[in-house]
Parts: structure tokens; sequence; C-alpha cells
């Protein structure tokens, strides 16, 4: 059994990912979706590390994962995760800066850059060993992507899944203006 953990970059595709991860068969909002598939009951186990342990506990013996804003912050927490694998995505700060902001000015940039620059610091601080993605490589081969994730995360997916997974990888923020 594993735990899937996707480690935030601001508006990088970790939703996209999670739903990718979802459709392999891996529930990542078990205790109900707060939005952009993150698990609800995670969320409020955040509160204290006891709490988070428990959350843990009830779900071992199985396969599932999580995402949540700033979840590397926990990192210490995570020596209680059955079999964890580590994921990260990332997208070129540029397009990230033209979804949310629209035109790419410097200061819109260096807001963008200054929050994908803590991610990174925090994630690699973490001192987890992360596999780190690439949205740009999802978008140009979602199928090869998909079975990527599912051979990263050992997960034994049909082609059907692979397919479903492959599906949901759309372009988004990323050349697309």
């Amino acid at each position: 059994m594993t735990t899937v953990v996707v480690l935030d970059m601001a508006h990088c595709g970790t939703t996209m990912l999670a739903g990718v991860l979802e459709r392999l068969g891996v529930p990542m909002t078990q205790g109900g979706d707060r939005g952009f598939l993150e698990d609800a009951a995670l969320a409020e186990s955040l509160r204290n590390r006891e709490a988070f342990e428990a959350l843990v506990q009830e779900r071992s013996g199985q396969t599932w994962g999580f995402k949540h804003n700033g979840v590397w912050r926990f990192a210490k927490w995570f020596g209680c995760l059955d079999n964890p694998v580590y994921l990260a995505i990332y997208k070129d700060p540029v397009s990230v800066t033209r979804r949310y902001h629209g035109d790419v000015e410097i200061g819109a940039l260096y807001n963008i850059l200054l929050k994908m620059d803590r991610s990174m610091a925090g994630i690699a601080a973490s001192n987890l060993s992360v596999h780190w993605l690439s949205y740009l490589e999802a978008v140009r081969g979602p199928h090869l992507f998909a079975e990527r994730i599912a051979e990263i995360c050992g997960l034994s997916a049909t082609e059907k899944q692979i397919h479903r997974a492959a599906s949901h990888i759309t372009l988004r923020g990323c050349l697309d203006g």
C-alpha cells in the first residue's frame, strides 16, 4: 500500500495531477472534497500532529493520496505514512503569471516567482525524496505522463485507467495566453 503526497507549487498543476491520480485508482478526497481535489478530513487533521497520525492510521493498509496548500511544511510528520511517494509538479512562471494576471508585467511575475521559490525551497528543505514533474511534459505527452505516474507510484493501472488519466490532462495557462 502506498500514500501519494502531491507537494504544491503555486498554480502549477497540482489539481491536474491529483485528477490523474484519482483516475489511476488513488483516492485523493476520502474525507470529502473541499475543492480542487483537496481532502477535507486531511486539511482538518493538519491542525495537530495527533489528529494527522490518527487519520493516517485509519487509512493505513490501502493506497490513498492527498494534496494540500503548503503541505511540505508538515514533512516532519510524514514518518507515519505507508510507503510514501512524493510528487511535485511545476509550470513555467510566465505561463502562471499570464493565467492569473493577464499581461505579464514585472511585478506580477516577480510575485509568482517568489511563491514558486518559497515552495521549491520548502520542498528542498524537507529532505523528502521527491519526483519532480513538468506540466509541459504532461500536456505534450498525456499518455506517457499517466504511464509514468502509475510507474512512479507502483500502481497496477489498466490501459483504460491510463487512458482516462491521460484524457484529464488539458492545456491550461501554458502557452494558451
